[in-house]
């Protein structure tokens, strides 16, 4: 709805995976093993982080459906995705919605360097 989501760092990588392969489906096993590289965790962190995703969105309410659970197999992104043709204009606006940043513009090339 264009309306920013505060998002934690887990639950974003949880959608990165999801909305990178929409309509497919991601075990549980490989959400967890992307997610949570090198560590032990049990799957309720993992329904923990996909609940706190439906609710941000709204998934539910309205009929509007986001995520799918495959009981057995894993979840899968069913929402339509529009990708952007202009991702400069993208973090051209991101970086302007952070004035207080005061940060030099990026360099281009490096100095003393052809």
């Amino acid at each position: 709805q264009g309306a920013p989501v505060d998002l934690g760092a887990r639950a974003f990588d949880i959608l990165t995976i999801l909305a990178a392969r929409p309509n497919e489906v991601v075990s549980k096993k490989d959400l967890l093993a992307h997610v949570w590289p090198d560590v032990t965790v049990e799957e309720g962190s993992l329904r923990f982080h996909m609940a706190y995703l439906r609710k941000a969105w709204g998934d539910g309410k309205d009929g509007a459906s986001y995520i799918a659970t495959l009981a057995g197999r894993g979840y899968c992104f069913v929402a339509p995705i529009s990708r952007s043709g202009g991702r400069k204009d993208v973090q051209r606006e991101v970086a302007d919605s952070y004035p207080h940043a005061n940060l030099p513009n990026r360099l281009v090339r490096m100095v003393g360097r052809a």
